[in-house]
């Protein structure tokens, strides 16, 4: 706190958000609004109506979120949804090794869905011009190609001395009580660019079974969830039949790989402006890949918004200032390890948070959406 109260010159909040099977999804998403809230409703000071910044609708209050892991995708999930235009709004947003998708590589079986990758996402800023003079086509017929097959960073850096696997599977279990809940927007904000990537496949019995009512003396042992197994499975208890053995695993439902689509956000017309993002990962997380995928969808998302923003004859003119736009706004630094913020980083710690908060000095003095 004091790292970054120093090196960004501002005033820093902590939102002690609570995460436990007690108090699982939404509770941690409401407690985070909540806070932000207060900081709103406490900490800026509407300006007088007289005043001529308050006339044209200037900045008149910059505010800024951060976050690491699962404190990351929320701080994700309230800049980009909290980032409305007027006086007061959420400028930027710095996030290091985000908990994105709560759907993780592992559970999608098929070697051959894993290497199917839309055509429309662009690997590199160098890319963009030629992906953006196809998107048109591409969404209007949307197609698929078959890549060679690249281990994900959550198989190859699984046993990460500071940050395993097994360390965000148990932050799902206290996440979730329902696997349903991973696909919510607002738990895996990487959706609000695009669709799942998976869908929950019940097994007949098991959709027959939840219709029934349940009895007041299982409402209890309906909460508990064990969302990880050793055979790659999600599963549940039946709430009607708790005393009895478990489920056979093959009879437990299962995550399944679909085609993702492309979702535009903001929404048209919604009165959100993209935030300013800084986004910070590690060579050797298992959460590179879901930092890679925010910055690529993040620039998508600007320059698309650009595109309705700027006014020229040229489409080629329009197209650079969109990519100038998407270096601007958003920043990616792959640091070396598993990158993180916190003192389980080692003596790297200190630099890296005084790196987030001068970026988000620059962001806040420029005061420029």
């Amino acid at each position: 706190m004091s790292a970054l109260s120093g090196s960004s010159r501002s005033t820093i909040v902590r939102i002690n958000y609570r995460i436990s099977q007690k108090h699982a999804f939404p509770t941690p998403v409401h407690d985070v609004l909540t806070g932000y809230d207060w900081v709103l409703g406490n900490l800026i000071h509407k300006p007088a109506s007289t005043s001529r910044y308050s006339r044209i609708g200037h900045i008149t209050a910059c505010l800024g979120v951060c976050g690491e892991l699962v404190g990351g995708g929320l701080a994700t999930m309230l800049a980009l949804t909290e980032c409305k235009t007027g006086s007061k709004r959420l400028l930027a947003a710095a996030v290091n090794n985000p908990i994105l998708d709560w759907v993780f590589p592992f559970e999608l079986s098929t070697a051959e869905d894993a290497t199917l990758e839309d055509e429309d996402m662009f690997q590199s800023s160098n890319d963009m011009l030629n992906w953006w003079n196809q998107l048109e086509t591409k969404e209007a017929s949307p197609r698929m190609k078959a890549t060679p097959a690249v281990e994900s960073s959550w198989k190859k850096h699984a046993d990460s001395p500071i940050l395993p696997t097994k360390v965000l599977l148990h932050a799902r279990d206290a996440f979730f009580r329902r696997p349903e809940d991973y696909f919510d927007r607002f738990a895996s904000p990487i959706c609000f660019f695009r669709s799942p990537s998976a869908e929950i496949i019940y097994p007949a019995e098991v959709d027959k079974l939840a219709s029934l009512p349940s009895s007041s003396d299982d409402s209890d042992s309906a909460t508990q969830r064990n969302l990880y197994s050793d055979t790659d499975t999600i599963s549940t208890h039946n709430p009607s039949h708790h005393h009895q053995s478990p489920l056979n695993p093959a009879n437990l439902p299962t995550l399944i790989k679909r085609r993702t689509y492309h979702r535009v956000h903001p929404p048209t017309n919604s009165g959100l402006l993209l935030p300013h993002m800084y986004i910070t990962t590690g060579r050797e997380s298992p959460l590179l890949d879901q930092a890679s995928e925010l910055a690529r969808q993040m620039k998508r998302s600007v320059m698309r918004q650009a595109r309705t923003i700027y006014h020229a004859e040229d489409s080629g003119k329009i197209l650079q200032l969109g990519e100038q736009e998407a270096d601007r706004k958003v920043c990616v630094s792959v640091d070396a390890g598993a990158g993180l913020w916190s003192r389980a980083a080692g003596e790297e710690w200190r630099p890296r948070i005084e790196d987030v908060g001068v970026w988000l000095r620059g962001r806040m003095r420029q005061r420029v959406p």
